[in-house]
C-alpha cells in the first residue's frame, strides 16, 4: 500500500471510529478537484458539476461505511463516474418523457393541455390555433424562442442546448417554462376575446 493510499485508510479509519463527518471532510476536499473534473467531463456543466459534487459527498457519507477496498481514490472516482451517469441518464429518460407526452403541444397538438381553458382550444380550427402559436412566438425573448425551437422541433436535450448556447440546465429550463407560459397565456387570452 502507498502512502497515499495509507493516508486514505487512516482518514477512513479515524471516521469509521469517531464518527466525526470532519474526517470525510478532509478525504473529500484531498479528491474535490478530481471529483469535480469527472463531473465536468461528463455533463459540460460547470454549475451542474458543483451540485454532483454535492450529492457525491452526500452517497459519500453513506456509502464508505461499506467499503472494502483499500484504494480510496479508485472507489471515489467509480462512485463519482456513476453518478454522474446515473444523472445523465435521469435528465435523458426526463426529457424523452416531456418529448413524448408534450409532442410540442404547442406547435404540433392544437389541444393543449391548458386544463379549463382547454374546452375553448378544442372549439377553435388547427388554422387559427396555428396562426395564433406564430403570434405568440413572437412574444418570446430570443433566448426562449432558441430554446423552444431547440427542445421542441429538434428534440434535443437540455445538455446538448447548453453545448449550443452556453446556457445552463437551470437557464434552459426557465426559458423553457417562461416561453410556454407566455404563449399559453396569449392563445388563451385570444381565444378568450374571441369566444
Amino acid at each position: 500500500m502507498n502512502t497515499q493510499d495509507q493516508e486514505d485508510q487512516h482518514m477512513l479509519s479515524q471516521y469509521s471510529n469517531t464518527g466525526d463527518q470532519l474526517w470525510l471532510a478532509r478525504l473529500f476536499y484531498k479528491y474535490e478537484h478530481l471529483i469535480y473534473g469527472i463531473c465536468l467531463k461528463y455533463t459540460s456543466d460547470p454549475d451542474w458539476s458543483k451540485d454532483l459534487k454535492s450529492q457525491i459527498y452526500e452517497k459519500l457519507v453513506t456509502k464508505v461505511k461499506d467499503l472494502e477496498s483499500t484504494q480510496f481514490k479508485n472507489w471515489l472516482y467509480t462512485l463519482s463516474k456513476n453518478l454522474c451517469l446515473d444523472e445523465l441518464r435521469k435528465e435523458k429518460r426526463k426529457v424523452s418523457a416531456l418529448d413524448k407526452f408534450r409532442e410540442y403541444q404547442l406547435y404540433i397538438n392544437p389541444v393543449v393541455d391548458f386544463g379549463e381553458e382547454e374546452r375553448l382550444i378544442i372549439k377553435q380550427d388547427e388554422e387559427h390555433i396555428a396562426l395564433l402559436m406564430e403570434d405568440a412566438e413572437k412574444l418570446l425573448s430570443k433566448q426562449q424562442r432558441i430554446c423552444m425551437k431547440l427542445f421542441y422541433y429538434n428534440r434535443i436535450s437540455y445538455l446538448q442546448i447548453g453545448k449550443e448556447t452556453g446556457m445552463n440546465i437551470a437557464q434552459i429550463k426557465s426559458h423553457l417554462q417562461n416561453g410556454k407560459r407566455k404563449m399559453k397565456n396569449f392563445v388563451v387570452q385570444q381565444l378568450k376575446n374571441h369566444a
